[in-house]
């Protein structure tokens, strides 16, 4: 996590990291900030593994072979074995196999492409993994790009000396970087009912100035989310019938100047067949998107809630499908073109405020809308993803907030119990303590909120203990 990160390497010694087998402890080393691996010669393999376990994240360091003699490697995504061994990925390093693939304990040699590399040199070496994906790059050249739904997606990275002669074998500038495929307030696990806050500090001067990038000349739609769609390490965008990547160069990986990243070209990829366009004065088939990988293969699906009062989509992300080596130097995923299964997640989706929050505190996402008999609900994913959610109604029929076209609707803690509320302009239903039967209605308080809004943000504001209510005018001005 960020609050465990710098706890990855110190540059002075091996805190946070250790050997599998107490007898190569004496193996490894920090020399000048190093990381040394020296053995006279070995007949099992040793590794050095560091205490984190990562999933999302994009790790560099410079790598030497000591006169290109011997194997060594990488491995990520790892997991130590009672004998001594590592199981997972590992990014090869030795003559012979500099760049290559190959899963200990498992499949073998899984990329046999060698990457070239000075004999003896100092050689850069860069991990990307995301999701089902993992890319690796030697000396900024792409070497590695892989697809992998059976691979782990979590584990220790570590590194190796390999059985046989004699082998030293140095690390140094060693970076980790945590990747999140999703915005940080929606990841697994956040505070329930959150939305993003600032961290930033204060600008200095009196001017801030902004860069705008077109996306498209076409309205498409109201709506649209950030994510990492094919789990490259940059955020993408998308709108609904469309979505659009940032073309994932080497050079826009690593670049680290503002005009750089400002000038990256985009690309649009269709998820049906069209995509859809609207005329600018009328409304889109879009209103809101969201991104959650709904069929746990790996890649982010694309949450699409449709018109007011008609239903709620989701379009199936085929990235991770299939396991497939993608080609390492292309900067666009190739086969992305192809269409996403869309699969109906609720047939009637009113008010124009829908929410998709952590509503009940089970660390996933519900979606938030009002429902055919006008019933305020919240509705959670079923063990098929292809099945529609199931509704929990918590309003009687006929309720406030659940016409097709009503205003205003939020989530969050209005009476400092700890659970979450939901709440319209005309009052707030109040959630019921754990283990109360799921059938039962919430109780309503009314309570004038003010006039027609758009989402409603439940946030202590004035630091004086308990929450406001943050929101703005529908179709006028005015944020109160």
């Amino acid at each position: 996590t960020a609050a465990t990160i710098d706890r990855f390497f110190n540059g002075q010694d091996l805190t946070g990291w250790r050997s599998t087998r107490e007898e190569d402890a004496v193996l490894w080393s920090v020399e000048n900030g190093e990381i040394v691996g020296r053995s006279t010669g070995l007949k099992h393999n040793a590794f050095l593994l560091s205490e984190l376990s990562l999933a999302n994240f994009r790790f560099t360091c410079e790598v030497q072979l000591k006169d290109n003699i011997g194997n060594s490697g990488i491995q990520l995504r790892s997991e130590p074995l009672p004998d001594g061994e590592v199981k997972g990925y590992q990014a090869d390093i030795g003559p012979g196999w500099w760049g290559k693939l190959y899963e200990e304990r498992g499949r073998g040699l899984l990329h046999d492409v060698e990457a070239t590399v000075e004999p003896g040199a100092w050689t850069k070496y860069e991990i990307v993994a995301v999701g089902n994906r993992v890319r690796t790059f030697v000396n900024d050249v792409a070497s590695v790009d892989r697809i992998d739904p059976a691979a782990a997606r979590q584990g220790l990275l570590a590194f190796q000396l390999h059985s046989g002669g004699p082998t030293e074998v140095r690390f140094r500038n060693l970076k980790l970087e945590l990747l999140d495929p999703l915005p940080p307030h929606a990841a697994n696990g956040s505070v329930p009912g959150t939305f993003p806050t600032s961290t930033g500090e204060a600008i200095a001067g009196d001017k801030i100035t902004w860069h705008k990038t077109q996306l498209d000349d076409r309205f498409r739609s109201e709506g649209v989310c950030i994510a990492d769609f094919n789990n490259d390490g940059q955020l993408d965008i998308a709108a609904g019938s469309q979505w659009y990547q940032f073309r994932s160069t080497h050079d826009s990986v690593n670049a680290d100047s503002q005009e750089q990243n400002q000038q990256r070209p985009l690309t649009s990829t269709n998820l049906i067949v069209g995509p859809n366009e609207f005329d600018p004065k009328v409304y889109s088939d879009s209103f809101m998107n969201y991104a959650e990988d709904l069929d746990h293969d790996g890649d982010l699906d694309l949450i699409v809630v449709d018109f007011p009062g008609k239903q709620t989509w989701w379009f199936e992300n085929e990235l991770g499908s299939r396991t497939k080596n993608l080609d390492p130097q292309s900067s666009v995923l190739d086969g992305g073109a192809a269409l996403w299964p869309r699969h109906e997640i609720t047939s009637i989706t009113s008010n124009e405020s829908p929410q998709y929050l952590d509503i009940n505190g089970d660390g996933r996402r519900e979606l938030l809308c009002g429902v055919g008999g006008n019933h305020m609900a919240y509705l959670s994913p079923q063990t098929h993803p292809a099945a529609m959610w199931k509704i929990h109604p918590i309003s009687y029929p006929g309720a406030p907030g659940t016409e097709r076209f009503s205003h205003g609707l939020g989530v969050g803690d209005l009476n400092g119990d700890g659970r979450n509320d939901v709440l319209i302009t005309g009052g707030w239903w109040e959630a019921p303590p754990a283990g109360t039967d799921p059938t039962q209605q919430w109780v309503f308080h009314e309570h004038k909120f003010g006039p027609a809004c758009s989402q409603m943000y439940v946030y202590d504001f004035d630091g004086d203990g308990d929450n406001d209510v943050l929101s703005a005018s529908a179709h006028d001005f005015g944020i109160w």
